[in-house]
């Protein structure tokens, strides 16, 4: 075999390897649960929501914005924006959204979830994610210096890259993990080096100065709470860690005390004109 031939060879073996990362991430990571865009419209007529399509990149996302509960007169609110788990679709969150009065909602499906079209990848994710808070807070009802993103698992590490790249006022992360990479290395130490989706939320933690509220299941498996605490402890920002000790990766929303934290902390850290002040959230762990 001529030189030629064998980097041609090594090339073509190179990109094999790459694709079957690729293909390998996504078999790991995504578990997309689709629905019709019919199905998607009744969602919205039932709960009250406004249906939203951003297209980006010839890819329609769709989703919805919630108006708070229990709003003030005031023409700008405050928002949360909510990025779910690796096989969730987020319609469910329509109806917890409304322990959080005075706040509006948004839930947009990842590509290939609910009524979104494409096929979900990191980067994608990352981009579609962007998109969704730019539109949110470009709305003439919604208070931009009061958005708060709000991810769920593997939606932890697409929260953390708007975080580090738009002005969020506060952050909430639900089994956050320090990188997915990190996690394939606990699971699955064969993977080590393959993955291509790395999921890398312990680089930018420390940019990212807005305060964060971090809730941790003490039995979760799928994401070990050290994982977490490791993310914690490289935030820039306050944070506070809640921990759940009885509560697994899928029960933590079983739990009163979850969604209590989470109100209580948004609350604080980004308050309604009839709300408590600015930095009334509780710290438990700080630096």
């Amino acid at each position: 075999m001529t030189a030629r031939h064998r980097l041609l060879a090594w090339l073509l073996g190179g990109a094999s390897l790459l694709v079957a990362g690729c293909r390998l991430d996504s078999r790991l990571l995504y578990f997309p649960q689709p629905h019709s865009v019919d199905a998607w419209r009744a969602i919205a007529d039932r709960t009250g929501a406004q249906p939203i399509e951003i297209e980006r990149d010839g890819v329609v996302l769709r989703g919805w914005f919630l108006p708070p509960a229990n709003a003030t007169r005031a023409p700008r609110h405050p928002v949360v924006i909510y990025f779910g788990g690796n096989a969730e679709e987020t319609s469910w969150m329509l109806a917890e959204a409304r322990r959080l009065p005075g706040y509006g909602f948004v839930a947009v499906n990842y590509r290939g979830y609910g009524a979104s079209g494409g096929r979900p990848h990191e980067q994608a994710l990352y981009d579609d994610a962007l998109a969704v808070y730019d539109r949110t807070a470009a709305r003439p009802d919604v208070d931009p210096a009061r958005v708060v993103v709000w991810g769920r698992s593997l939606g932890s590490g697409v929260a953390t890259w708007v975080a580090v790249r738009r002005p969020v006022a506060a952050v909430v992360l639900t089994s956050p993990y320090d990188s997915v990479d990190a996690l394939a290395r606990t699971h699955y130490p064969a993977l080590a080096g393959l993955l291509t989706q790395p999921f890398d939320s312990l680089s930018r933690a420390p940019g990212i100065r807005a305060p964060l509220l971090a809730v941790v299941g003490g039995r979760d498996t799928v994401v070990p709470p050290g994982h977490s605490e490791r993310l914690v402890a490289a935030w820039a920002g306050p944070v506070e860690l809640r921990r759940l000790p009885a509560a697994d990766h899928n029960s933590l929303q079983a739990y009163p005390e979850y969604w209590q934290s989470v109100a209580d902390f948004v609350a604080g850290a980004v308050p309604t004109p009839s709300g408590s002040a600015p930095g009334a959230a509780r710290i438990l762990h700080t630096r």
